[in-house]
This record gives structure tokens, sequence and C-alpha cells, in this order.
């Protein structure tokens, strides 16, 4: 199956939204069980790597979107897949938040990031169902076959293809340990000032990433994101949506 980034909408009406229109943290806890456990090894082109889409996928539908799979050439006969989830309504895409999902030689674990990335696409939708947000997962992304980040390398493809200029939110990685918000790219101040609004301390700006330069060389405005996963979350459900809403 193939979608561009930027594609309509379903025929039929998105779900209610399920769980609150925050940022969960033992619901994190348990996708990074999984990408850190029986899925801990997800190679490029592996069936590790397309369990991991599958249950990206399955959880992204649960959520209220409809995710396809485009497919990601790594060598002539290997495949892996970029798991694309438009915005629920159709709204042609302001930003595209992405996160990578296969491991690679320098890429081990990263759990947390995907079970953030997740928790934030549910959350994001419990805030607000008719977003602009679409939520990419990049396959072949760590591999080093034929020059690497093969899944950023695509989706600019896919933005070019379309005409689209949105902003790509890349989250680089996060951790459980202590770690200040960091941020890099074209849009880095905008982080920032959401983290103040967060109440979230910041550090540096972060040095770019080889995501982060596939994405400068080819013109597409960007910004990474790392730090705490709590804090992470909170300035990026801030940053994507706003303030939460008042109790009714």
């Amino acid at each position: 199956m193939v979608v561009a980034c930027g594609s309509g909408s379903s025929t039929s009406a998105p779900p209610e939204p399920q769980g609150p229109p925050e940022v969960q943290l033992d619901v994190i806890d348990e996708h990074a069980g999984q990408f850190d456990g029986a899925l801990a090894d997800r190679p490029a082109g592996s069936q590790r790597e397309f369990a991991a889409a599958t249950y990206i996928l399955g959880h992204l539908q649960k959520a209220g979107y409809v995710p396809l799979l485009d497919p990601v050439p790594v060598e002539d006969t290997v495949r892996s897949t970029n798991v694309v989830a438009p915005p629920p309504f159709g709204e042609t895409p302001g930003v595209v938040f992405a996160v990578s999902y296969d491991t690679g030689p320098d890429a081990q674990g990263r759990g947390a990031a995907l079970g953030l990335w997740l928790e934030l696409a549910r959350a994001l939708y419990a805030r607000d169902e008719e977003h602009a947000v679409e939520f990419v997962a990049l396959g072949a992304e760590n591999t080093r076959s034929n020059g690497g980040n093969l899944g950023s390398r695509r989706l600019v493809e896919f933005l070019n293809d379309d005409d689209m200029d949105p902003l790509v939110v890349v989250l680089d990685g996060v951790t459980s340990g202590e770690k200040l918000f960091g941020a890099s790219g074209d849009d880095a101040p905008e982080l920032f000032a959401a983290a103040d609004r967060a109440g979230v301390e910041v550090g540096s700006p972060e040095p770019l990433r080889p995501t982060d330069a596939v994405l400068e060389r080819a013109g597409v405005r960007h910004v990474s994101v790392t730090g705490h996963v709590e804090d992470v979350g909170r300035v990026l459900l801030e940053f994507l949506a706003g303030p939460a809403p008042s109790p009714s």
C-alpha cells in the first residue's frame, strides 16, 4: 500500500478519541518494552522490522488514524517501509512528526522514543481530532545500505511530489535519565518557546543528526528534539496542539 504525505481522508468518519488528551508515561513504558524486548533487533528489511511496522500500524489505527505502508527500497530484493498516518480529517499537513523505527550499528533500542511518538499521536487526536499533523515512522533510516537514511530520503520525495512545505519535526531520541530538553534546526526557537510555556528547562541547541542533514540538503524545514521523555512529551504536545483544554 502506498500513500503520499498529505493524502485525502478516509470515506468513513474517524472513531472517537481514546484516553485522555495528555501523554501517559505508563503507556509509553508499555510500548518501549515491546520495542526494547521482543522487537529489540530490527534491521532494515528484516521480519522484525516488519513486525515493528505492524505493531505501529495497529496502534495508530486504534488511536483513530488511517495509516498506510509506503515501500522503501533497501537493496535489490529487500524492502522496508515508512508507516504514514495522515491527519484524520484529511487536512494538508502543517507539521510532519517523524521517528525512525529500525535499528542499525549506531541505533539500538529507541523504545522510549517510539513509545512517546505513538502516545503523542493518540494524545493529540484526543485533544484535537481535526489537527493537521502527519505522523511518519521511518523505516530503513539507520541502515548503512545505499548511503543510509533511506526512510527520510523517501519522505523528501513525497514532500517534493506533492509540492508541500510542512515543518518536519524529528524525534531523535529520549531518555528516562537526566537530560535537558534540546532542539536543533529551523524552528528550534519555537520549540524552546513551547518548552518555556510548558515549564520545561532547556539546554543548549543539539548538533545536527544524520536525518537532519538529509532534510537540510533537500531544503526541507526541520527541527529535531531530544531530552527526558516526560519533558519532550509535554513540550511537543504544547507545540503541536497548544494548551490543554480546561476541565468541564
